[in-house]
Protein backbone atom coordinates (compact mmCIF):
# COMPACT_ATOMS: atom_id res chain seq x y z
CA UNK A 1 0.00 0.00 0.00
CA UNK A 2 1.38 3.41 -0.98
CA UNK A 3 2.27 5.77 1.86
CA UNK A 4 -0.26 8.33 0.61
CA UNK A 5 -3.12 5.84 0.86
CA UNK A 6 -5.41 5.50 3.87
CA UNK A 7 -6.87 2.09 4.62
CA UNK A 8 -10.31 1.69 6.17
CA UNK A 9 -12.04 -1.57 7.08
CA UNK A 10 -13.96 -1.94 3.82
CA UNK A 11 -12.31 0.51 1.40
CA UNK A 12 -9.12 2.39 0.68
CA UNK A 13 -8.53 6.06 -0.10
CA UNK A 14 -5.82 7.02 -2.56
CA UNK A 15 -4.95 10.67 -1.97
CA UNK A 16 -1.89 11.69 -3.95
CA UNK A 17 -3.44 14.58 -5.88
CA UNK A 18 -6.39 15.79 -3.78
CA UNK A 19 -5.76 18.95 -1.76
CA UNK A 20 -7.60 17.80 1.34
CA UNK A 21 -6.43 14.43 2.64
CA UNK A 22 -8.37 12.10 4.91
CA UNK A 23 -9.20 14.19 7.97
CA UNK A 24 -11.29 14.08 11.12
CA UNK A 25 -13.91 16.53 9.81
CA UNK A 26 -14.81 14.27 6.88
CA UNK A 27 -14.75 11.16 9.07
CA UNK A 28 -17.13 12.77 11.54
CA UNK A 29 -19.58 13.96 8.91
CA UNK A 30 -19.55 10.68 7.01
CA UNK A 31 -20.23 8.68 10.16
CA UNK A 32 -22.73 11.05 11.81
CA UNK A 33 -24.90 12.51 9.02
CA UNK A 34 -28.48 11.10 9.14
CA UNK A 35 -28.63 9.60 5.66
CA UNK A 36 -29.95 6.13 6.46
CA UNK A 37 -33.44 6.77 5.02
CA UNK A 38 -32.26 8.65 1.92
CA UNK A 39 -32.48 7.17 -1.57
CA UNK A 40 -30.57 9.82 -3.52
CA UNK A 41 -27.67 11.57 -1.79
CA UNK A 42 -25.53 14.42 -3.09
CA UNK A 43 -21.99 15.02 -1.79
CA UNK A 44 -21.01 18.65 -2.58
CA UNK A 45 -17.27 19.14 -2.86
CA UNK A 46 -16.75 15.40 -2.67
CA UNK A 47 -12.95 15.51 -2.81
CA UNK A 48 -11.34 12.07 -2.65
CA UNK A 49 -14.73 10.37 -2.26
CA UNK A 50 -14.41 9.55 1.44
CA UNK A 51 -17.80 10.83 2.62
CA UNK A 52 -19.58 9.27 -0.37
CA UNK A 53 -18.00 5.91 0.44
CA UNK A 54 -18.88 6.14 4.12
CA UNK A 55 -22.52 6.91 3.33
CA UNK A 56 -22.60 4.05 0.80
CA UNK A 57 -21.32 1.69 3.48
CA UNK A 58 -23.90 2.88 6.02
CA UNK A 59 -26.86 2.93 3.63
CA UNK A 60 -27.00 -0.10 1.30
CA UNK A 61 -30.03 1.23 -0.60
CA UNK A 62 -29.04 4.75 -1.62
CA UNK A 63 -27.47 6.11 -4.78
CA UNK A 64 -24.82 8.77 -4.28
CA UNK A 65 -23.68 11.58 -6.56
CA UNK A 66 -20.45 13.45 -5.91
CA UNK A 67 -19.67 16.87 -7.36
CA UNK A 68 -16.08 18.13 -7.35
CA UNK A 69 -14.49 21.06 -9.17
CA UNK A 70 -10.83 19.98 -9.21
CA UNK A 71 -10.16 17.64 -12.15
CA UNK A 72 -7.21 15.73 -10.66
CA UNK A 73 -9.18 15.15 -7.49
CA UNK A 74 -12.13 13.83 -9.52
CA UNK A 75 -9.89 11.41 -11.40
CA UNK A 76 -8.38 10.16 -8.16
CA UNK A 77 -11.77 9.81 -6.46
CA UNK A 78 -13.00 7.66 -9.36
CA UNK A 79 -10.13 5.25 -8.63
CA UNK A 80 -11.23 5.09 -4.99
CA UNK A 81 -14.86 4.51 -5.94
CA UNK A 82 -14.07 1.88 -8.56
CA UNK A 83 -12.03 -0.19 -6.12
CA UNK A 84 -14.78 -0.09 -3.46
CA UNK A 85 -17.66 -2.58 -2.99
CA UNK A 86 -20.19 0.15 -3.89
CA UNK A 87 -18.90 1.48 -7.22
CA UNK A 88 -22.20 0.82 -9.00
CA UNK A 89 -24.08 3.11 -6.59
CA UNK A 90 -21.75 6.14 -6.69
CA UNK A 91 -21.31 8.57 -9.58
CA UNK A 92 -18.80 11.41 -9.70
CA UNK A 93 -19.21 14.66 -11.66
CA UNK A 94 -16.45 17.12 -12.56
CA UNK A 95 -18.38 20.36 -12.21
CA UNK A 96 -18.99 23.41 -10.09
CA UNK A 97 -22.05 22.99 -7.90
CA UNK A 98 -23.52 26.08 -9.57
CA UNK A 99 -23.42 24.44 -13.01
CA UNK A 100 -24.59 21.10 -11.66
CA UNK A 101 -27.59 22.74 -9.97
CA UNK A 102 -29.03 23.99 -13.26
CA UNK A 103 -29.91 20.47 -14.42
CA UNK A 104 -30.72 18.68 -11.13
CA UNK A 105 -33.31 20.77 -9.30
CA UNK A 106 -35.09 19.03 -6.40
CA UNK A 107 -33.49 15.66 -7.11
CA UNK A 108 -31.96 14.78 -3.72
CA UNK A 109 -33.47 13.77 -0.40
CA UNK A 110 -30.04 13.94 1.22
CA UNK A 111 -27.27 16.49 0.73
CA UNK A 112 -23.97 16.46 2.60
CA UNK A 113 -21.02 18.82 2.41
CA UNK A 114 -17.66 19.37 4.06
CA UNK A 115 -17.25 22.68 2.23
CA UNK A 116 -14.58 25.34 1.91
CA UNK A 117 -15.26 27.13 5.17
CA UNK A 118 -12.73 29.83 6.05
CA UNK A 119 -14.12 33.24 5.08
CA UNK A 120 -11.67 35.84 6.41
CA UNK A 121 -8.69 33.83 7.67
CA UNK A 122 -5.15 33.65 6.28
CA UNK A 123 -5.10 31.72 3.02
CA UNK A 124 -2.80 28.82 2.18
CA UNK A 125 0.10 29.47 -0.21
CA UNK A 126 -0.87 26.23 -1.99
CA UNK A 127 -3.61 27.41 -4.35
CA UNK A 128 -5.28 23.96 -4.62
CA UNK A 129 -5.43 23.68 -0.83
CA UNK A 130 -6.61 27.29 -0.57
CA UNK A 131 -9.55 26.53 -2.87
CA UNK A 132 -10.39 23.46 -0.78
CA UNK A 133 -10.31 25.31 2.56
CA UNK A 134 -11.42 28.87 1.78
CA UNK A 135 -14.58 30.29 0.23
CA UNK A 136 -12.76 31.54 -2.89
CA UNK A 137 -14.87 29.73 -5.49
CA UNK A 138 -17.87 28.68 -3.39
CA UNK A 139 -19.26 31.19 -0.92
CA UNK A 140 -21.69 30.05 1.73
CA UNK A 141 -24.40 32.07 -0.01
CA UNK A 142 -23.79 30.22 -3.27
CA UNK A 143 -23.77 26.90 -1.46
CA UNK A 144 -27.11 27.64 0.21
CA UNK A 145 -28.62 28.78 -3.09
CA UNK A 146 -27.70 25.44 -4.65
CA UNK A 147 -28.92 23.40 -1.69
CA UNK A 148 -32.21 25.27 -1.76
CA UNK A 149 -32.72 24.30 -5.40
CA UNK A 150 -31.41 20.74 -5.15
CA UNK A 151 -33.03 19.51 -1.92
CA UNK A 152 -36.39 17.75 -2.12
CA UNK A 153 -39.33 18.89 0.01
CA UNK A 154 -38.63 16.26 2.70
CA UNK A 155 -34.86 16.15 2.31
CA UNK A 156 -32.07 16.70 4.85
CA UNK A 157 -28.93 18.80 4.43
CA UNK A 158 -25.88 18.11 6.60
CA UNK A 159 -22.70 20.16 6.93
CA UNK A 160 -19.64 20.53 9.19
CA UNK A 161 -18.14 23.96 9.91
CA UNK A 162 -15.87 25.74 12.39
CA UNK A 163 -17.83 27.27 15.27
CA UNK A 164 -17.59 30.87 14.07
CA UNK A 165 -18.67 30.07 10.51
CA UNK A 166 -21.40 27.72 11.78
CA UNK A 167 -23.20 30.46 13.70
CA UNK A 168 -23.12 32.74 10.65
CA UNK A 169 -24.24 29.91 8.39
CA UNK A 170 -27.30 29.16 10.53
CA UNK A 171 -28.43 32.78 10.26
CA UNK A 172 -28.05 32.69 6.48
CA UNK A 173 -29.82 29.34 6.05
CA UNK A 174 -33.17 30.69 7.19
CA UNK A 175 -33.23 33.05 4.23
CA UNK A 176 -33.23 29.98 1.97
CA UNK A 177 -36.11 28.17 3.71
CA UNK A 178 -33.73 25.81 5.52
CA UNK A 179 -34.43 25.23 9.21
CA UNK A 180 -31.89 23.92 11.71
CA UNK A 181 -33.18 20.72 13.37
CA UNK A 182 -30.03 19.10 14.75
CA UNK A 183 -26.66 20.33 16.01
CA UNK A 184 -23.62 18.46 17.31
CA UNK A 185 -20.90 20.51 19.01
CA UNK A 186 -17.42 19.03 18.76
CA UNK A 187 -14.57 19.52 21.22
CA UNK A 188 -11.03 18.15 20.83
CA UNK A 189 -11.06 17.37 24.58
CA UNK A 190 -13.40 17.98 27.50
CA UNK A 191 -11.53 21.06 28.68
CA UNK A 192 -11.15 22.56 25.19
CA UNK A 193 -13.52 24.97 23.47
CA UNK A 194 -15.91 23.84 20.74
CA UNK A 195 -14.05 24.10 17.43
CA UNK A 196 -16.35 22.31 14.97
CA UNK A 197 -20.11 21.97 14.60
CA UNK A 198 -22.18 19.50 12.58
CA UNK A 199 -25.58 20.81 11.48
CA UNK A 200 -28.72 19.28 9.98
CA UNK A 201 -31.28 21.39 8.11
CA UNK A 202 -34.73 20.54 6.78
CA UNK A 203 -37.41 22.37 4.82
CA UNK A 204 -39.81 22.35 7.73
CA UNK A 205 -38.99 23.11 11.35
CA UNK A 206 -39.40 20.28 13.84
CA UNK A 207 -38.14 19.40 17.31
CA UNK A 208 -34.58 20.68 17.71
CA UNK A 209 -31.88 18.30 18.97
CA UNK A 210 -28.45 19.18 20.28
CA UNK A 211 -25.54 16.99 21.36
CA UNK A 212 -21.81 17.12 22.00
CA UNK A 213 -18.93 14.91 20.94
CA UNK A 214 -15.43 14.81 22.45
CA UNK A 215 -12.77 13.48 20.06
CA UNK A 216 -9.83 12.62 22.32
CA UNK A 217 -9.38 11.25 25.80
CA UNK A 218 -8.29 13.98 28.19
CA UNK A 219 -4.74 12.84 28.90
CA UNK A 220 -3.70 11.14 25.66
CA UNK A 221 -3.89 11.13 21.87
CA UNK A 222 -6.24 8.17 21.98
CA UNK A 223 -9.77 8.62 20.74
CA UNK A 224 -12.64 8.93 23.20
CA UNK A 225 -15.14 6.12 23.71
CA UNK A 226 -17.88 8.12 21.97
CA UNK A 227 -15.69 8.80 18.94
CA UNK A 228 -14.74 5.12 18.74
CA UNK A 229 -18.39 4.05 18.84
CA UNK A 230 -19.22 6.50 16.05
CA UNK A 231 -16.39 5.41 13.76
CA UNK A 232 -15.76 1.76 14.64
CA UNK A 233 -17.41 0.54 11.42
CA UNK A 234 -14.79 2.39 9.39
CA UNK A 235 -11.46 2.64 11.19
CA UNK A 236 -9.15 -0.33 11.41
CA UNK A 237 -8.81 -1.62 14.95
CA UNK A 238 -5.18 -0.46 15.03
CA UNK A 239 -6.37 3.15 14.82
CA UNK A 240 -7.85 2.82 18.31
CA UNK A 241 -4.71 1.28 19.79
CA UNK A 242 -2.43 4.27 20.00
CA UNK A 243 -1.88 4.92 16.29
CA UNK A 244 -1.35 8.64 15.67
CA UNK A 245 -4.67 10.32 14.99
CA UNK A 246 -5.33 12.18 11.77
Amino acid sequence: MASNNFQFKKFEIQQVFCAMKVNTDSILLGAWSPMLKCKNVLDIGSGNGLISLMIAQRNPFCKITGVELDLKTVEESKINLKSSPWSERIEMFHSSIQEFTNSHMGCFDGIVSNPPFFVDSLKSQNIQRAYARHTLRLSHTELLKSVNRLLSSKGVFCIILPIREADQFCLMAGKFQLHLVKRCNIRPRVAKKINRVMLVFKRHYQHFETSELIIYQESSRKYSDDFQRLTESFYLDSTFKGKKAI
